[in-house]
């Protein structure tokens, strides 16, 4: 197997950072510099960080987030409550590598504007799934609280003819649930896809990682399983070494 990128998510909140599950019930972790610092060490490969304030209608913290870049010596990806070319702006001039769009990525045609302009490598469209009851998926915008009207497939594909570089695709259900990641869902949409797919939500141990780039996906990102010790989710952050990873995901035993 391949080297894959395996990408921690943080989820910004005021000056910490915090996780969910389902999307809800958010765990303070720590101070947000701490935890970059703590990273910095691990040889990650890259950062990805959602603000959550933003749905309560809170403006970009643009002095927060250069505080951040200043600090971190890894590539960073930041979304959350981009609405315009100039918000981009400011958050690539702020130090970080990627810009993540959600709810307004297909709004106003900003998706396609940002790439244009910074190009798709610097361009990432995150698309958050729920699985319903009835056993399909549909996408979710406004931090998984509005439905969008398009099938999972129909909706990447647009994003990915919109310019984006690379798509993170969400599953709601599975967000801090360590029950590996959605599969089906995974196989559904890679064949169809010319860009890369990172795949979020429910990763556990190692063998999900392995599981989902065999599923086809490009990259694997995780929240709680580095952000977690234990039964009773202690918070303690734990990005494993590179040797780690290496031995875990490579090496055949």
């Amino acid at each position: 197997m391949k080297e894959f990128r395996v990408i921690p998510i943080l989820l910004l909140s005021g000056n910490g950072f915090v996780k969910t599950i389902n999307f809800k019930n958010p765990t303070y972790l720590g101070d947000s510099l701490n935890i970059i610092k703590l990273l910095n060490d691990k040889e990650v490969d890259e950062i990805v960080i959602f603000n959550v304030d933003h749905k309560r209608n809170t403006s970009i913290n643009y002095s927060k987030l250069s505080e951040i870049a200043s600090e971190c010596f890894i590539p960073l990806s930041y979304g959350g409550g981009i609405s315009s070319i100039d918000d981009a702006s400011k958050i690539l001039e702020s130090g970080f590598e990627k810009i993540i769009l959600n709810t307004n990525a297909l709004k106003n045609k900003l998706l396609k504007t940002i790439s244009n302009k910074y190009g798709s490598s610097s361009t990432v469209a995150c698309v958050d799934v729920k699985k319903t009851f009835f056993r399909t998926y549909s996408v979710y915008i406004n931090n998984g609280k509005k439905r969008v009207n398009s099938e999972v497939l129909d909706y990447v594909l647009r994003i990915q003819d919109n310019g984006a570089g690379e798509i993170i695709l969400q599953s709601i259900n599975r967000d801090g649930t360590y029950k590996g990641y959605d599969l089906d869902l995974i196989e559904s949409i890679t064949d169809k896809l010319e860009i890369p797919l990172v795949v979020a939500g429910g990763a556990g141990k190692f063998q999900d990682f392995k599981n989902a780039i065999q599923s086809g996906a490009s990259a694997v990102a995780a929240g709680s399983l580095f952000s977690f010790k234990g039964t009773h989710r202690a918070v303690l952050i734990n990005y494993p070494t590179r040797s780690k990873l290496i031995k875990e995901l490579y090496e055949t035993k």
